[in-house]
C-alpha cells in the first residue's frame, strides 16, 4: 500500500507515518514489508509471522518504532467493527495499547482493508503517546 495522505489521514508533522506497507500471506506464513517515516527519516523492515498478516504488520511496526522510541508502548489487543454496510464495508479498527506508565491508550482508524486499518490505528495511538511524551 503506498500510503498517501488521504489514505492515512495524517497531518503534517506527525512523528510516525506509514510510507509503504506490503503484506504477502501464504498458507503457513505472512511476510510484511513496512516503510515507516519518523520525523523525516525513513526506515524499512521485513517481518515474517506464522500467525497471519495483522500479526506480521504489528511486529513490523514494533520493530521500527522500537528503534526510535524504545519502551514507549506495547500492543495489547484490537477490535474490528463494520463501519458501513454491504459487501464493500469499511473496517473500523480500535487498538488498545499500554504505554510506558501502564496507562491504557486507544487508537482508531477506518478503512476498507482490515490490515491497513489495524496498522494505521496502531500508528495513530503511537503518535499520540510519542507526542505527549515529547511535550
Amino acid at each position: 500500500m503506498p500510503c498517501e495522505k488521504t489514505a492515512c489521514g495524517l497531518p503534517k508533522g506527525t512523528p510516525f507515518a506509514i510510507e509503504n506497507l506490503t503484506v504477502i500471506i501464504e498458507p503457513r506464513v505472512a511476510q510484511t514489508t513496512l516503510t515507516l517515516r519518523f520525523n523525516g527519516t525513513v526506515d524499512t523492515v521485513q517481518v515474517p509471522s506464522d500467525r497471519g498478516g495483522i500479526d506480521a504488520v504489528l511486529k513490523a511496526i514494533d520493530t521500527l518504532v522500537g528503534r526510535k522510541a524504545p519502551g514507549m508502548a506495547r500492543f495489547d489487543s484490537s477490535r474490528v467493527n463494520s463501519a458501513t454496510t454491504g459487501t464493500g464495508s469499511d473496517a473500523q479498527v480500535t487498538v488498545r495499547v499500554i504505554d510506558a506508565k501502564d496507562h491504557v491508550q486507544y487508537g482508531v482508524f477506518e478503512y476498507p482493508d482490515t490490515v491497513i486499518a489495524t496498522a494505521q490505528a496502531y500508528v495513530n495511538v503511537l503518535n499520540e503517546i510519542y507526542s505527549a511524551r515529547s511535550a
